[in-house]
């Protein structure tokens, strides 16, 4: 029969073909005919592989079928650059609280999550109305739009509701007077007020005055037409007067002598 695998092709015992110096890399056994187990390597398999690869090498030990997560390297003996976990190294951790970098199996925050972030990798964005440390602040109802707020600040996206201020809309606002606003409204008011005044005292005038002509033309009319019959009397009296005397003088004795 044929030696086994014999470190370097070294010989057998000829009688029972036994290595003599002991099994080649990758092999075990008494015969050294045997491949070594699932983790294990090197020469007569005494080699145990890093327990973070998926299974390495039978002859040198490295991790020809990759890494568990968060580790790296031909024998899966480095972890993850900082900021990277999981598989292959190939993800990338949340927002941890302070920058912190995350466990490099699984992308876990071990002491929480940066404000506005929330889950166990802290890789959530608060939910509509919550802000803040892992998300537990509401945000306010005074808001523009009611709890629509900054995930991280807590700040008014839309800004404040009317009578309310502050970058989260809790503080009262002081109303604040426009005086020069106010004193020329009120100015406007008075000269408008003036003006109907003006207006209300000019068309009584007006009429007042047509009033007054109105009375002084029929008094002027009145006089002019007492005047006329003052005269029509005085002429009628006139001719009165003339008529007696002509009968008078008819009527006298002297008269009559002449005739």
């Amino acid at each position: 029969m044929p030696c086994g695998k014999c470190f370097r092709s070294g010989q057998c015992q000829p009688v029972n073909g036994t290595c003599m110096n002991d099994c080649d890399e990758g092999f075990g056994g008494i015969f050294c005919d045997k491949t070594c187990k699932n983790g294990t390597f090197g020469r007569n398999c005494l080699e145990t592989c890093n327990s973070t690869c998926n299974g390495c090498n039978r002859t040198n030990g490295k991790c020809d079928t990759g890494c568990h997560p968060g580790w790296k390297g031909e024998y899966c003996h480095q972890e993850c650059d900082e900021n990277q976990y999981g598989m292959g190294c190939k993800e990338t951790c949340g927002r941890c609280v302070d920058g912190e970098p995350c466990l490099h199996v699984n992308g876990s925050c071990i002491n929480g999550c940066e404000s506005g972030y929330y889950g166990n990798k802290c890789d959530k964005v608060c939910e509509f109305g919550f802000y803040g440390p892992n998300c537990k602040s509401s945000c306010s109802t005074f808001c523009q739009a009611s709890g629509d707020c900054h995930h991280v600040t807590g700040a008014c996206k839309l800004g404040c509701k009317p009578g309310v201020k502050g970058k989260g809309c809790f503080e009262v606002q002081e109303v604040e007077k426009d005086y020069k606003k106010e004193f020329f409204g009120i100015l406007g008011v008075f000269c408008f007020i003036l003006t109907l005044v003006g207006l209300y005292v000019f068309y009584r005038i007006i009429k007042r005055y047509r009033r007054t002509r109105k009375r002084k033309l029929s008094l002027v009319k009145d006089s002019i037409n007492l005047k006329k019959d003052a005269q029509s009397v005085a002429e009628d009296n006139k001719v009165n007067s003339d008529n007696k005397e002509t009968i008078e003088m008819e009527s006298s004795p002297d008269c009559n002598k002449e005739k």
